[in-house]
């Protein structure tokens, strides 16, 4: 298990910073991870259609038509980051993505995509990654050095790549 608070110490921690009690602290550490943590957390979800956060749903179709050429739409799930299969047996069908909402000729909106979930959730490898990220995004902020940081940027690189294969 982890959470946001133990991601961030880590990352502090070994770019040789003290650890936080809590995020909520008036310290600069505090302050560039509640304002960092956010991006690299969802773009880390993003990313990678990681295994412990895809999920599969069968969503209701609306009553009323949209009001385009689609005939059908539903509205996306609240934890919905990224589609990766819709349809019948999750077989490809035509569909957009629009304000939440997916538009498509079916009677049937089964979908299978991923979503963003707590930390708590998170695979071993996602926590690496973020650890590794926020690594990268702490490092010149935290001690002024552009090498670091540009080692840091090609290390996150092999971490994700590293977690991705798994």
């Amino acid at each position: 298990m982890s959470s946001a608070l133990e991601i961030c110490n880590a990352a502090l921690l070994l770019l040789g910073q003290t650890e936080m009690a809590s995020m909520d602290e008036k310290t600069t550490q505090a302050r560039l991870c509640r304002g960092l943590y956010p991006t690299v957390r969802t773009e880390l979800m993003r990313r990678h259609a990681w295994n412990a956060i895809i999920r599969r749903e069968t969503l209701a179709p609306q009553l009323d038509a949209p009001p385009h050429t689609w005939t059908k739409w539903a509205l996306l799930p609240e934890d919905f980051l990224r589609m990766l299969s819709f349809g019948l047996d999750y077989r490809p069908e035509d569909y957009v993505i629009e304000q939440r909402k997916i538009l498509a000729n079916t009677d049937v909106f089964r979908v299978r995509y991923v979503a963003d979930r707590p930390e708590e959730e998170w695979c071993a490898g996602m926590v690496a990654v973020a650890i590794a990220m926020m690594r990268r995004d702490l490092a010149y902020p935290v001690t002024k050095s552009t090498s670091l940081r540009d080692t840091l940027v090609a290390e996150a690189k092999d971490t994700l790549k590293t977690a991705k294969a798994i």
